[in-house]
């Protein structure tokens, strides 16, 4: 999703998660807009933001796991 978009929906109303790949530093400052119309806003994009689930889900406990849909997004749904 674009920054402007990012910050539209938000100073429309609505929280806003967005996923990017290499730019920290403008994913963070994309976050921090949002949170200035003062909606929730979150930034997925670095390896450690699933490498928990992943392992999780890879291990020997996540065979239980089966037919479900596992939630990684940090809260928001």
């Amino acid at each position: 999703m674009g920054r402007v978009i990012a910050s539209r929906l938000a100073a429309d109303g609505f929280d806003v998660a967005i996923a990017y790949t290499g730019n920290v530093d403008l994913a963070d400052a994309t976050v921090g807009e949002i949170k200035e119309h003062g909606r929730l806003g979150a930034a997925f994009g670095r390896p450690d933001d699933i490498t928990g689930v992943v392992s999780f889900l890879a291990g020997p406990t996540g065979r239980w796991v089966n037919g479900q849909v596992v939630y990684a997004n940090g809260g928001f749904a």
